[in-house]
C-alpha cells in the first residue's frame, strides 16, 4: 500500500492528495479516529481483514491504511541508518528475489530483510509495531525528514455548523443465515455506550422490522440516514438466546485534526533527506 500512492507519483500520474504530506496527514487524521491500532496488532488486523465481523470485537480497522503507515516509517528509518543509500525499494527487490513464486513469507522474513538491507536494529518495532499494539512513534520518525506533527480533535459538523450525528454502526448478515446482525466500528460511538455489540441480531430500529426476507438491511440504512443528533433511538435485538431493549441516545462526535509542518532549523542533512522523500525518490 505505500507504493500504491509512490508508484502514481513517480510516474506523474494524478493522486488524490496533492503532495506527500498531504497524504501522510490524510492517513494519520485516519489512524486517530480509534484506539484500535493500539488495541489489536498488525498482524491479528491483518488476518481480521478476511475474517468473520467480531474478530476485533467492536472495532473497524484497515491493515492496509496500518500496512502503509507502518511501511512509511520503515523507510524513513531505512534512510536515517544508511545515509540515504538504500530505502524502501531495495527491501522490495530483496523480497521478490527470495520470496517470489510458491514459496511465500512471513512477517520475521520481511523484519529480517529490512535487517540485511539497513543493518539496524528493527527487532524493536516489529515487536511493538507488528507483533504487538504499541502506538507508532510517528514524530521519531517524521523528524528524521525535518517534519513534526500535531493532533487536536474537533466536533464533527453539517453544513449548517450543526453536530453531525454519531452513524458508527452497521448492519451485516452471517453466511447462511436470514437475520440481521449489529456492527460496532467503534466502542466509543454512542451505539456501543448505549450496550449494542457486534453480533448482536437486529431485530427492531425505532418501529421498523428488520426481517431480512423483507430487507431488513436496506430498511436499516434507510433509518440510519434519517438518523439526527438529539434523537432517541429504541432498538431491540436478539442476545444468547434473550431479547434485549436498548435505547440509544444520538450523540456527536468528534474526529482527530492531524498537522504536519516542517520543524523551524532544519539540518542540511534533515533537508537533503526531505527533498528526496517528497519528490518520491
Amino acid at each position: 500500500m505505500y507504493y500504491a500512492d509512490l508508484l502514481l507519483r513517480r510516474a506523474g500520474l494524478p493522486v488524490p492528495d496533492s503532495t506527500r504530506i498531504a497524504h501522510l496527514t490524510r492517513l494519520l487524521n485516519r489512524y486517530y479516529e480509534s484506539d484500535v491500532y493500539t488495541t489489536w496488532s498488525a498482524e491479528k488486523i491483518s488476518l481480521a481483514e478476511n475474517g468473520p465481523a467480531g474478530m476485533l470485537g467492536d472495532y473497524a480497522a484497515s491493515p492496509h491504511l496500518q500496512g502503509e503507515l507502518l511501511g512509511t516509517m520503515l523507510d524513513l528509518m531505512i534512510r536515517q541508518a544508511t545515509r540515504d543509500t538504500h530505502t524502501m525499494d531495495d527491501v522490495m527487490r530483496k523480497m521478490l528475489e527470495n520470496f517470489s513464486g510458491k514459496k511465500g513469507f512471513t512477517s520475521r522474513d520481511v523484519e529480517e530483510t529490512i535487517h540485511g538491507v539497513c543493518n539496524c536494529d528493527v527487532y524493536a518495532f516489529f515487536k511493538d509495531c507488528v507483533f504487538g499494539a504499541r502506538q507508532i512513534d510517528f514524530s521519531r520518525f517524521l523528524q528524521l525528514i525535518g517534519l513534526y506533527s500535531t493532533l487536536s480533535f474537533r466536533q464533527v459538523t453539517d453544513g449548517n455548523g450543526k453536530p453531525f450525528p454519531d452513524m458508527r454502526m452497521y448492519a451485516w448478515t452471517r453466511t447462511g443465515e436470514d437475520t440481521v446482525r449489529v456492527g460496532i466500528s467503534n466502542p466509543a460511538s454512542c451505539w456501543a455506550k448505549a450496550g449494542l455489540h457486534t453480533g448482536d441480531v437486529l431485530l427492531r430500529f425505532n418501529n421498523l422490522s428488520l426481517d431480512q426476507a423483507a430487507g431488513g438491511q436496506a430498511v436499516f440504512w434507510q433509518a440510519m440516514r434519517a438518523v439526527k443528533t438529539g434523537d432517541k433511538i429504541e432498538v431491540h435485538v436478539l442476545r444468547s438466546g434473550r431479547v434485549v431493549r436498548l435505547v440509544v441516545p444520538v450523540t456527536g462526535f468528534r474526529q482527530p485534526d492531524v498537522s504536519i509542518k516542517k520543524l523551524g532549523r532544519l539540518s542540511a542533512q534533515q533537508e537533503a533527506r526531505f527533498s528526496r522523500w517528497n519528490a518520491g525518490k
